[in-house]
């Protein structure tokens, strides 16, 4: 008893150094965007882009600068020793005109910045989807563990069964050890499954940054959430290719992005064909001076001027800008377009894996039915001696084929849905 009470504290002490922590798909998708390297580059980007953003709104303001001075000269002899000299002033000086190359930048950047954040957008949906199919994963995996852990009790049952008609002369011996192959088949499949289960798990926490030792239980995603497979179907048979590819062009943050960057392509044009056109600046100062300190700002000097520059031969350079954004511009262009077309592609892909994928839950429910009744038939008739016990091999293969078929196939579908809200554009953080 002494030892039974020591034994029990221990494990009562110990069990909270490996509690196990739930680990839910809306927590896996928290962490990983935390620590994915893509969404950090882009918030950087983001920030880089709102910084250069202030430095154009500054190029339409007049740069002001205040400056001061203080000089000691040394006279000759015969005259007064030293004299100092002090000297302040403020200066502003600003672009009137430009060939409104200020103001096109100003928009040309302002555009650069929402195509940034879009793209921020599109960098977290895409850590998103990856979370989702790799969890969705891992739920499939542990189904089919499932499906193994009951196919090893079955034959386990079903020997137990045999061992005892074999005893009473009712099964032969050959029906006995085949049944032990069968159970020891069934043994390592059942391992085979664990093992690919918890490989695919420490992956999966590998990539959430996560230590692969410790010791998580998955929640949410199982195989149960699809009941109404009929109607699933009738839904995805209802979709639209050309709704679809409106809804994304609507809401794809990578699409709205290059549309933005096009628009950003021509502002920049612009601005650059504006090297041609005269610019126009204008300045302003006033200055103070005197000999002493005291009396700097008793008088003042005020000045003010405009200054025009034509522009008549710069060596091409400008040309050659203008040029260069031309074929920028046309290049946003080509892939814009280049985008459009995948777009299309990936829905109608996706939609018609989806529609194959609900086709493929609704048969293999009704497989899954069918297979189980066989067994159950096969299992009753080898019980009666009306049957042989190959014939109840290939029932009981047939039923744990038709298990895996629907489980393979309501995660597939479950995947292909988060797939289609991603290449719309709506799929939630």
């Amino acid at each position: 008893m002494r030892i039974i009470a020591i034994a029990a504290l221990v494990g009562l002490l110990a069990s909270p150094l490996f509690a196990q922590e739930t680990l839910t798909l809306e927590k896996a998708i928290s962490i990983a965007l935390q620590k994915n390297t893509s969404a950090i580059y882009a918030e950087s980007d983001v920030r880089s882009r709102e910084s250069s953003r202030l430095a154009e709104y500054g190029d339409l303001l007049p740069s002001v600068s205040a400056s001061g001075s203080w000089n000691w000269t040394e006279q000759p002899a015969g005259s007064q020793l030293s004299e100092n000299s002090y000297r302040a002033g403020v200066n502003a000086n600003m672009t009137i005109f430009d060939g409104l190359a200020n103001y096109k930048t100003l928009s040309a950047s302002g555009k650069e910045l929402e195509g940034s954040r879009l793209d921020l957008e599109r960098t977290r949906q895409e850590v998103v989807v990856e979370v989702i199919d790799a969890y969705y994963n891992l739920m499939n995996l542990r189904e089919l563990k499932l499906v193994r852990e009951e196919n090893l009790k079955w034959n386990s049952k079903n020997l137990e069964l045999i061992q005892a008609r074999a005893d009473l002369g009712g099964a032969s011996r050959a029906d006995l050890y085949q049944q032990q192959v069968k159970v020891g088949n069934a043994e390592l499949e059942l391992m085979r499954a664990e093992n690919n289960y918890e490989t695919a798990k420490s992956s999966f926490l590998y990539y959430l940054g996560l230590d692969v030792r410790d010791e998580y239980v998955l929640k949410d995603a199982d195989a149960t959430s699809l009941e109404n497979e009929g109607a699933d179907t009738a839904y995805v048979n209802s979709l639209d290719l050309d709704e679809l590819t409106e809804r994304a062009y609507e809401n794809r943050s990578d699409y709205l992005s290059q549309r933005l960057s096009v628009e950003a392509l021509e502002e920049r044009a612009g601005a650059a064909f504006g090297g041609h056109l005269p610019r126009l600046t204008g300045n302003a100062s006033i200055g103070y001076s005197s000999t002493e300190i005291g009396e700097l700002f008793d008088e003042s000097t005020a000045s003010a001027g405009l200054n025009l520059s034509i522009p008549i031969f710069s060596g091409w350079s400008v040309s050659d800008g203008v040029e260069q954004r031309e074929i920028a511009l046309r290049n946003g262009r080509v892939g814009l377009r280049d985008l459009e077309r995948r777009v299309v592609r990936e829905l109608q892909q996706t939609l018609l894996d989806l529609k194959l994928a609900a086709k493929s839950v609704e048969v293999s429910r009704k497989n899954v039915i069918a297979a189980g009744e066989t067994r159950k038939l096969e299992q009753e008739k080898y019980s009666l001696g009306s049957t042989t016990l190959i014939n109840l091999f290939l029932a009981n293969a047939d039923y744990v084929q038709a298990q895996t078929n629907l489980i393979n196939a309501r995660f597939e579908y479950l995947a292909l849905q988060a797939d289609l809200e991603f290449y719309l554009g709506e799929l939630e953080r």
